[in-house]
């Protein structure tokens, strides 16, 4: 009924290590996968590919392959790929490699130079942000 297939090859030593370096509570999108639809990570979420939804978790990171089509609701937030929706979260970093293209909600911003923002970037002060926990609820 089962057979060996030799189509996926087993993930290599970096891969690995990469992985339990994550640890349990994480979500890694790699560079070759689309997701359509929302995620929702409990810990942290790692996305190189692209995701076709709303985002939610303690700390998001995109990758500089990386495209969300939708929002990110987060604690952390590190950008180095595009985002295409809002971005809402205490601590938000935007790469030199970054383009967002949306409202950017925050209490601390870091934009390295050269990162591309067509936005708006309201700044919220930290209490905002306790009684606004979406990434606890993974729903708006």
């Amino acid at each position: 009924m089962f057979q060996k297939s030799d189509r996926h090859d087993p993930p290599s030593n970096v891969q690995t290590n990469m992985l339990h370096e994550m640890g349990s509570c994480s979500t890694f999108i790699s560079a070759d996968t689309k997701v359509g639809g929302d995620l929702i990570g409990v810990g942290e979420v790692f996305i190189d590919g692209e995701v076709g939804g709303d985002v939610y978790g303690r700390r998001v990171s995109v990758g500089a392959e990386g495209v969300v089509l939708g929002d990110i609701h987060a604690e952390f937030v590190d950008i180095a790929g595009a985002v295409h929706g809002r971005i809402e979260a205490v601590s938000v970093y935007l790469a030199k490699t970054s383009a967002v293209y949306g409202t950017i909600t925050h209490n601390e911003l870091d934009i390295e130079p050269g990162a591309r923002i067509e936005s708006l970037r309201p700044w919220r002060p930290p209490g905002y942000f306790d009684q606004n926990r979406k990434w606890l609820h993974g729903k708006a």
